[in-house]
């Protein structure tokens, strides 16, 4: 595998622009504790990818003491590619662990250590803004629980509607949609909050604060509500239907409502 190292410099740009048009796919890191860009080509064959610490790894990560020697492996099988973890080792895929092999789309994100990857799969569908995508993923990796993540859906839910809102939605809809008490639900922004590192915002915007930093994590996204009633309808039980599980950098990025206005 050819490896290319870069850092956040005007050829950076560029250099994203190359592998969207020269290779079938890559994936891009944030190198810690300074933020850089570092792109990895992957091979258009068959075959499987160590990713790790150690030197001999096809994908090293040797800035992060969080990641393994050897942490996981990025197979490709039949033309896709699929991740899987050591034993003992951690891996999130926008922002959920995976305890088994995993297919990946393009614009996934991936968490090794401390470490956040975006991954490109050029065969399987082209990122309108891929190389944005990149620019702004976030620079930190965060893990939360499938509860948080639907607590996180039904407050965004309200930005997503068509007409969107500026305004996420209060924590009483929150409740209803979801079938928790408020208190429930307050208990789970707080540990959104510590989760995301936004302790220290001003709480009046802190709920915009959340839903753009989960935003650029891959938490949450479009496809999220891709079928869905909008805003006020329910179905036939009253409840607003539940939301899909996986999203990628382009539904997080196609929608021309975020930020709100006025941020």
């Amino acid at each position: 595998m050819s490896r290319v190292w870069s850092t956040r410099r005007p050829g950076d740009r560029l250099e994203l622009l190359v592998a969207d048009r020269s290779v079938a796919a890559y994936v891009v890191a944030r190198a810690q504790p300074d933020d850089h860009q570092r792109l990895f080509r992957l091979p258009d064959r068959d075959g499987r990818i160590n990713v790790g610490r150690d030197p001999l790894c096809d994908l090293v990560l040797d800035w992060d003491p969080a990641v393994a020697a050897v942490h996981a492996a990025l197979d490709r099988m039949a033309g896709r590619w699929v991740v899987r973890r050591e034993p003992g080792c951690r891996v999130v895929v926008n922002g959920q662990d995976v305890t088994e092999a995993t297919p990946l789309d393009d614009g996934d994100v991936l968490c090794m250590g401390t470490t956040p990857l975006l991954f490109r799969d050029l065969t399987r569908g082209r990122l309108e803004n891929g190389t944005l995508a990149a620019s702004a993923m976030a620079p930190r990796c965060v893990s939360i629980t499938e509860t948080q993540r639907r607590v996180l859906v039904a407050l965004a839910r309200p930005v997503f509607a068509s007409p969107p809102s500026d305004a996420p939605a209060a924590n009483r809809d929150i409740a209803v949609e979801l079938g928790v008490s408020v208190a429930a639900v307050k208990k789970h922004l707080n540990g959104l909050v510590q989760a995301f590192d936004l302790q220290d915002v001003p709480q009046r915007e802190k709920r915009r604060r959340l839903l753009s930093e989960a935003q650029a994590a891959g938490v949450i996204g479009l496809r999220d509500y891709a079928g869905s009633a909008v805003r006020g309808e329910r179905d036939g039980r009253g409840q607003e239907p539940r939301p899909s599980r996986r999203t990628t950098w382009h539904d997080r990025n196609a929608h021309h409502s975020w930020p709100p206005s006025g941020r």
